[in-house]
């Protein structure tokens, strides 16, 4: 259930923060499961469905990994780990709160903060 201030904040921002929402367990799995996608792609565009953006602004330097080079990771809400996620009852009912029960997933995406 959205608390008032949540409320007033998806009103007047757009969004609203709720910390510690999910555990850190899922936090880690999912930062593993999009660190494996990177790295079995390695400059590749595309991995098992989901598509690899690389960072333009490191294009002309060599980093020490593959998801050092990488800005964004595409259509990942059909891995396990992102699935359950957004199928989890307290997200739904979050969503359901305020868009109404009929949503569907059709964009999901992992953003990387590398520098640059």
């Amino acid at each position: 259930m959205l608390s008032e201030s949540e409320r007033k904040d998806f009103e007047d921002k757009g969004f609203f923060l709720r910390p510690a929402f999910a555990n850190s367990t899922t936090f880690r799995t999912m930062l593993a499961d999009v660190v494996a996608i990177c790295r079995a792609a390695d400059g590749a565009g595309l991995h098992e469905g989901s598509l690899i953006m690389p960072e333009n602004n490191l294009s002309e330097r060599t980093a020490s990994s593959a998801e050092k080079r990488v800005s964004k990771i595409f259509r990942l809400h059909r891995r396990p780990v992102f699935r359950s996620f957004i199928e989890d009852p307290r997200l739904l009912g979050l969503v359901s709160e305020l868009l109404g029960s009929r949503v569907d997933c059709f964009l999901s995406q992992f953003i990387f903060k590398n520098p640059g």
